[in-house]
Order: structure tokens, then C-alpha cells, then sequence
């Protein structure tokens, strides 16, 4: 998310399966306030702050979890909420019973896949 964020003039197909969502894990010894909260005007160097020129140069932007990753699954829901409520475009899948593992990831690129460079 980082680096196709940084340059949507080489990335119109972004897809993040299990990551990139700025969260704390509760379980984490991270100390709260370390990583800023999800923010579409300002995460990403505002990047997601003007809604009409990111949907026009992102085709697709697709978000992917498992549901037993229970951090990373909570944060997609509501990051994807925000995104929404700003006004992009994006696509989520939660991933039934797998957590942050390969069968989560397999199961994402099955759904990401097929949607790559459709017209």
C-alpha cells in the first residue's frame, strides 16, 4: 500500500491481503499512539483525500482478511467503512475461518485475480 500509494501513475491495481491498515493489535506491546489511527484525508500522504481523482486513477482497489485474525479483520471492516464514507471506491473480502496465514492469502488472490485489468 505504501509504495502503489506513492505512485498511482505506475499502480491502478492495488490489493492488500492481511496488511497495511494501521492497526494496533490489542495484543501488541506497541504503546497506543505509535501508529497513527486510518485516516483517508491524511494516511498515505492524503493520497485518499480528493475521492474523484483517486477513483480515476486507481481501477481497482481491493482490501483482504481472515476472519480468525481478529485485529486485522476488525480494521479492514472499519477502514473500509472510511473509505466508503469518503467516498472511494473499494472492494473487501474476509476470508472465512483463516487467519494471517497462506490459506487466507491463497484465498484472497483467488477473489483479487480474476478482477485484474478488466475493462
Amino acid at each position: 500500500m505504501a509504495i502503489a500509494l506513492t505512485h498511482l501513475d505506475l499502480f491502478a491495481y492495488i490489493g492488500t491481503f492481511s496488511g497495511a491498515q494501521f492497526v494496533i493489535p490489542r495484543t501488541s506491546n506497541v504503546s497506543a499512539g505509535a501508529v497513527p489511527p486510518f485516516d483517508p484525508k491524511t494516511s498515505y500522504g492524503g493520497v485518499l483525500s480528493d475521492a474523484d481523482s483517486f477513483n480515476s486513477k486507481v481501477r481497482l482497489l481491493w482490501m483482504g482478511a481472515g476472519t480468525a485474525e481478529l485485529d486485522m479483520s476488525e480494521s479492514l471492516r472499519v477502514n473500509v467503512e472510511k473509505l466508503r464514507a469518503a467516498n472511494i471506491k473499494v472492494t473487501q473480502y474476509h476470508s472465512p475461518g483463516t487467519a494471517h496465514e497462506w490459506q487466507t492469502w491463497r484465498w484472497c488472490l483467488n477473489k483479487f485475480a480474476p478482477l485484474l485489468f478488466q475493462s
